[in-house]
């Protein structure tokens, strides 16, 4: 699976849609692209300015960009990540770490690198999710779902039915299966 979310990248191109698809793109994107300003050796601060000189080119770039399914979107943006590290490291505004390595950046199309991008997917998505259900759903699904508990134990330890623990599993994923879609196919 090495995709974007077509839905979302369209969301970005409307006028109206973007104001939606910002925030969402920014809490997805905004850590995989400090990710890899910190692999390639910037300090925090450093990472933190390259992340936000990377919006700024993608707030002019998106815009008019032309989704290709057959290219892949996330080699584009760290590309672009790349770019303005070496911007950064031209200009020498900033020392640039001892063993900096711009080549540090993972490659999007690496089975890793495709596998911490899943993990950050589901990461950030059950962060903006949570707030959604109250605290002994989450506590359920976070036990069973996460933690793999014996359902039995977690409704022992949470005061629920067997049931519910699975309920609340259920409404969970399928919670984040639809915030997933189009990113996650």
């Amino acid at each position: 699976m090495h995709t974007t979310s077509e839905t979302l990248l369209q969301q970005l191109r409307r006028a109206g849609g973007a104001a939606e698809a910002w925030p969402r793109f920014v809490h997805l994107y905004g850590p995989l692209i400090y990710y890899w300003a910190r692999r390639a050796g910037l300090q925090e601060q450093d990472a933190a300015d390259v992340t936000q000189d990377v919006f700024v080119v993608l707030l002019n770039e998106l815009p008019k960009f032309e989704y290709d399914r057959h290219k892949s979107f996330r080699a584009w943006l760290r590309a672009v990540t790349l770019n303005k590290w070496r911007d950064r490291a031209r200009r020498r505004t900033v020392p640039i770490a001892v063993g900096a390595d711009p080549d540090a950046l993972p490659d999007p199309a690496d089975p890793l690198s495709e596998q911490d991008y899943k993990r950050h997917l589901i990461s950030s998505a059950l962060e903006l999710l949570r707030p959604e259900f109250r605290p002994e759903t989450w506590a359920a699904f976070v036990r069973h779902g996460i933690d793999a508990a014996p359902a039995l134990d977690v409704a022992k330890e949470l005061g629920l039915t067997v049931g519910a623990v699975y309920a609340a599993k259920c409404r969970v994923l399928a919670r984040l299966r639809t915030y997933l879609r189009g990113i996650w196919d």
